[in-house]
C-alpha cells in the first residue's frame, strides 16, 4: 500500500511540474511574433490593402509606410508590418 501512495504522489509531482514548464513555455512569447500575428489579425473582417511598415526602418521590401498609406511605395525592413486599409 505505501508503494501505491508513494508512486502516486511520484505522478502528481511529475504531472505538476510539467503543467507548470508548459505554462512557463506558452507564457514565453518573441514581441515580433506577437506584432506579425496582431498585424495579420487586425483586418480579418473585411479586405485589406497593400502591406506597409510601421516602424519606417530602411530595408529591402517595397512597401508603403503606415503612417503615409496613401502616399509612395519604399523600400523598408520587414520588422513590424501591417497593412493598409
Amino acid at each position: 500500500m505505501k508503494k501505491l501512495i508513494i508512486i502516486a504522489a511520484a505522478v502528481a509531482a511529475v504531472a505538476a511540474g510539467g503543467a507548470v514548464a508548459l505554462r512557463a513555455i506558452v507564457s514565453q512569447s518573441d514581441p515580433i511574433f506577437e506584432a506579425n500575428v496582431e498585424a495579420l489579425t487586425r483586418n480579418e473582417g473585411g479586405g485589406f490593402g497593400p502591406m506597409c511598415s510601421q516602424t519606417g526602418k530602411s530595408g529591402n521590401y517595397r512597401m508603403k509606410l503606415c503612417t503615409d498609406c496613401d502616399g509612395p511605395m519604399g523600400d523598408y525592413a520587414m520588422d513590424y508590418v501591417a497593412f493598409c486599409n
